[in-house]
């Protein structure tokens, strides 16, 4: 018995630490396997201050709520109906990129009580993602960056989220926002909807000096 928990304990160690197309997956319909498995994760879940979970072994991100990102990123006919009409007039990715910016920035109204709630982990029973916020018209930052993608896609956009911290003006917070590619120019540029209100935060030099990106969490 023991020989075979240490034998799981290894593949799992193996398996967090390598590309998911190296993973061995021939104990994955193992019960016992499966409840070591989330015994690990859970140990190595880090709780970042704007609500988001993320998974190191796994390299998934969760929602506050666990919705994937996948799931977050969901999108239906109003709202792609709606990045197809706000960039109906624009020319090349560029334009595309900046009227989606414009329209989440200054549509969406960021939810301080969704974010008390998040970060002070006193419920999970709020909805996350890209429908509830085209829905409601709030949420938080990450809500905010998923609504961009899924509109960005909507239109043929490449865009990621990306997970990091970005300056308030007295301290670095946990943060998310977005990177677009931009095709005729062959490369990607930062957008942060959450931030509009603030100031210009597409590709402005404002996040040379004011972020700092952790990692890529999905790029679509």
């Amino acid at each position: 018995m023991v020989v075979i928990v240490l034998l799981c304990i290894s593949l799992l160690v193996y398996n967090s630490i390598v590309p998911n197309s190296r993973r061995i997956n021939v104990l994955d319909n193992l019960a016992a396997y499966n409840k070591l498995e989330r015994i690990i994760d859970e140990s190595k879940i880090e709780n970042i201050s704007n609500g988001i979970l993320e998974s190191v072994s796994n390299n998934k991100v969760y929602y506050y709520n666990g919705v994937t990102i996948d799931k977050g990123i969901e999108s239906n006919s109003e709202i792609d109906n709606m990045a197809m009409e706000i960039t109906k007039r624009d020319d090349g990715d560029r334009e595309k990129a900046k009227s989606i910016y414009n329209w989440v920035g200054s549509n969406i109204v960021y939810d301080d009580l969704k974010a008390d709630k998040v970060m002070s982990q006193t419920t999970t029973k709020y909805e996350s993602g890209a429908i509830p916020a085209f829905r409601d018209r709030k949420g938080i930052c990450f809500d905010y960056a998923c609504l961009y993608t899924a509109m960005a896609k909507a239109v043929g956009l490449k865009s990621r989220i990306i997970i990091g911290e970005a300056f308030n003006g007295t301290q670095y917070i946990s943060h998310s926002w977005n990177q677009v590619y931009i095709r005729e120019e062959g490369k990607w540029i930062n957008a942060d909807s959450t931030f509009y209100p603030a100031g210009n935060y597409f590709d402005s030099v404002n996040f040379n000096k004011e972020y700092k990106t952790k990692n890529v969490a999905g790029e679509f």
